[in-house]
């Protein structure tokens, strides 16, 4: 494990378990039925898994596809976990509970919102550039073109995602012993984000300061509280398998240029590639391009509950709370795949708590003296 490519040593290291079928005292309810009485101090509360449901941008003919999924969450990891249903849109969010009923009351609520197919674009001007009137009726017709593809709604829907995420992962932060999980269903967004948080500026801002990159910089500060919070995001596209023969359909309404022919400029595949940055930053997956969608999310589940804890003391404390990055190889296994935090953002410890008895207090000096 290196911290800022500084080799550390590795002080703990724990395998950590949970078995997806276990067996229960007394009877095992359905998961309709409501609880009079949940306890805090089972194994049912070692795992705090939210799911973030993103109905801001899936498409209102996969409301259903989407309702499966977030039911399946919930019935297959709901029983062992704490969990909560959050809405982007902040519509019957659930508070964290262990009563499945209740979060199964909250996913049948679901409304997709996307009124279209292809995913919303991700621009931070939100006006369109004027038009010359010395211009050429080409140039006149792509500025035009340009300003139908900027829509103030896509850009409030977006940042309202990235808040509520990195508002519900604030909230998490004081969880430390539990094991903390997003699974996040989404469709996703039109913007490439290779790179974005793989250092302090992100690609936007490399180009010039002056840019406001809204976007770049709003997915970072999300980013960030994930890693405060030691947050994995595991992040399922109910579109589901899209092939070329779809895509035509997929992209309706057409963007400016018809079916983009790099995968770069494809917003369909820039969606589904940006799930994969955002879900691999934070040390999980994502799960897309694939009609296995249930064997998929089994995936997730087991991730969750079956992983690696490796502790070390980092070698070099300087550098106060800027963001450091974590690589985690296994030379003697170059077969395996490794998932990881790939950084993480040091928050400044907590002050002692201090001992208000005054007994305590001189039994204390007694004994430093």
């Amino acid at each position: 494990l290196t911290d800022r490519k500084t080799l550390q040593e590795i002080a703990t290291f724990d395998e950590v378990s949970h078995e997806t079928t276990r067996t229960v005292a007394g009877p095992m309810l359905p998961p309709t039925v409501r609880l009079d009485v949940s306890s805090n101090t089972s194994t049912q509360a070692d795992r705090l898994v939210m799911v973030v449901i993103d109905d801001l941008h899936i498409w209102k003919g996969r409301t259903d596809k989407a309702k499966e999924l977030a039911r399946d969450v919930v019935t297959k990891l709901g029983a062992q976990a704490s969990m909560a249903v959050l809405f982007t849109s902040g519509d019957h969010s659930t508070q964290i509970t262990q009563d499945r009923s209740t979060l199964l009351k909250a996913v049948e609520t679901l409304e997709a919102r996307q009124s279209w197919r292809r995913p919303h674009q991700a621009i931070d001007s939100q006006r369109a550039a004027a038009i010359s009137a010395d211009g050429d009726s080409l140039a006149a017709l792509n500025t035009v073109g340009a300003s139908q593809e900027t829509s103030l709604q896509d850009f409030e829907d977006n940042m309202r995602q990235f808040q509520t995420m990195q508002d519900a992962a604030k909230m998490l932060a004081s969880e430390d012993q539990r094991r903390k999980a997003f699974v996040l269903i989404t469709e996703g967004i039109n913007k490439e984000l290779n790179g974005i948080f793989d250092s302090t500026l992100t690609p936007c801002e490399t180009v010039s300061m002056s840019n406001p990159c809204y976007h770049d910089r709003s997915l970072r500060d999300m980013m960030e509280q994930f890693r405060r919070s030691n947050v994995s995001t595991y992040a399922i596209d109910p579109r589901g398998k899209v092939r070329p023969e779809d895509m035509q359909q997929e992209l309706h309404p057409a963007p400016l240029g018809g079916d983009p022919v790099f995968r770069w400029e494809n917003p369909i595949r820039r969606a589904q590639d940006g799930l994969g940055f955002i879900a691999e930053a934070s040390g999980g997956f994502a799960v897309t391009d694939t009609d296995d969608l249930t064997g998929g999310l089994q995936h997730v589940i087991e991730d969750i509950d079956h992983y690696y804890l490796l502790g070390f003391y980092p070698s070099d404390t300087s550098g106060g709370d800027k963001y450091r990055p974590l690589v985690v190889t296994m030379p003697g296994h170059p077969d395996y795949t490794l998932r990881f935090r790939h950084g993480y953002v040091p928050g400044a410890p907590p002050a002692p708590e201090k001992n208000k008895d005054p007994r305590s207090e001189e039994h204390t000096s007694e004994l430093q003296s």
